[in-house]
């Protein structure tokens, strides 16, 4: 399955609620397992200006899951993506 690496990166409304990343990191992985996109390993968390960039690294089947997967994270407007997705093994295409 292909392996994907992108970046979200907090917004205003996501810094005010900090303390609530975790949960939400959390629910975003359950739903990423139900549409197919699986994380691989733990999510890296690093700031910039005060503000979390977390880095990801998934395993989906395709390219629209895991478009569809991105829109799901930032809908809610707490993380807006900020880099990639990029790919970095194309295993199973």
């Amino acid at each position: 399955m292909p392996q994907y690496q992108f970046v979200v990166k907090e917004t205003p409304q996501g810094k005010a609620d900090h303390d609530k990343h975790l949960h939400r990191r959390e629910v975003a992985r359950q739903k990423g397992h139900v549409m197919g996109a699986e994380r691989q390993g733990e999510v890296v968390e690093t700031y910039e200006d005060g503000f979390g960039c977390y880095t990801w690294v998934v395993d989906a089947p395709s390219r629209a899951i895991l478009d569809d997967f991105i829109k799901e994270c930032e809908r809610h407007g707490f993380v807006k993506l900020s880099s990639g997705p990029t790919l970095l093994d194309a295993k199973g295409v």
